[in-house]
């Protein structure tokens, strides 16, 4: 009678773990073996913008019109597990309160407007990260935010420059 063996160990590539079993087949019987796959998937998260700062140019428009201050396009990419959430943020790192041309001229806002799937609107508040996409389960998206402000700036204009925060919580 000939006896045939396959061991098969332990493989440990890019995530994957596969249990190590021993099999012995011969050559007059048939059997089968049990294998466990298992996998442990960590969230990890890859955010590019194209910019990381809002250049604002003083404008002589009424205090209340809004001006269009730009686009910031990114692409997210996140692994999650089927049904994980993933978050965008954004945050100014300076008050958008305090750039403001006098107080004739109204107190400076910033808005934003989201282009892209997931996306969404929402105003600029210092030490206040606002929402500005949310999606559910791996995968890259790709969009952008489009900011308006309101109010005048000073006459220098100013830089706002942003933190943008690509989560898997």
């Amino acid at each position: 009678m000939q006896m045939r063996s396959a061991r098969l160990g332990a493989v440990v590539a890019a995530g994957w773990l596969v249990g190590a079993a021993a099999v012995e087949l011969h050559a007059s019987h048939q059997q089968t073996a049990l294998m466990l796959l298992s996998t442990l998937i960590q969230p990890r998260a890859s955010l590019r913008v194209t910019e990381q700062a809002l250049v604002l140019e003083p404008h002589d428009q009424a205090p209340d019109a809004p001006v269009d201050v730009g686009s910031i396009d990114f692409r997210a990419a996140a692994r999650t597990g089927g049904d994980g959430e993933v978050l965008l943020t954004v945050e100014p790192l300076v008050d958008v309160a305090t750039l403001g041309g006098g107080p004739s001229a109204g107190t400076p806002a910033i808005d934003f407007a989201g282009t892209g799937e997931g996306t969404v609107d929402g105003p600029l508040v210092l030490g206040q990260p606002s929402l500005a996409g949310r999606w559910v389960g791996p995968g890259v998206r790709t969009g952008s935010l489009t900011f308006t402000l309101r109010g005048s700036i000073g006459p220098d204009g100013a830089t706002v420059p942003l933190r943008f925060v690509l989560s898997t919580p």
